[in-house]
């Protein structure tokens, strides 16, 4: 009889094992699937550093200048797309002219990570000559992250809506 209440005692642990992992693992699910908090930027001067340091990233793609676009993109987002500086300019965005600015429409910070902003907006085509100095607009988004202590900012070339779908 001992060895009978011995194996179902060893049955009742594996058995609650398997149960406790199971939910552990779907609750680690769970938390992965979950939105990410944002709050709008609401700090004028945070809004135009970001968009400052988009707006040099965009110069950069216009003249058609990999080793600098390659310098401001974000590493693991370069490890996780291959990224080289050989095929960086094949893997931004691609433009008609130099004379292109990016005009912000929105921009959210990220709650659970420090310096990293979701920037919604537009590209403008700047034509000198044209009575409304404007050509092409075209919708673009983009992750921008800032390293306050040294001074610098990665991007992170991506679609955004996601995260505006958020909040």
């Amino acid at each position: 009889m001992e060895k009978t209440s011995f194996k179902i005692f060893i049955g009742a642990l594996v058995i609650s094992l398997l149960i406790f992992a199971g939910l552990f693992i779907y609750s680690l699910n769970i938390k992965d699937n979950s939105k990410i908090e944002v709050q709008y930027v609401t700090n004028p001067t945070m809004f135009f550093t970001v968009e400052n340091c988009i707006n040099k990233y965009i110069s950069y793609v216009a003249e058609q200048n990999s080793e600098a676009v390659y310098s401001v993109i974000d590493e693991e987002y370069k490890k996780q797309n291959g990224i080289t500086i050989n095929n960086t300019l094949a893997n931004s965005i691609q433009l008609s002219s130099n004379n292109y600015s990016f005009v912000s429409q929105a921009m959210l910070e990220d709650k659970n990570v420090a310096y990293q902003y979701y920037v919604r907006g537009l590209l403008v085509e700047e034509i000198y000559g044209d009575e409304n100095f404007e050509g092409e607009k075209r919708e673009y988004g983009l992750i921008v992250k800032l390293d306050v202590e040294n001074n610098t900012y990665s991007i992170i070339p991506s679609e955004v809506g996601e995260y505006f779908d958020a909040i």
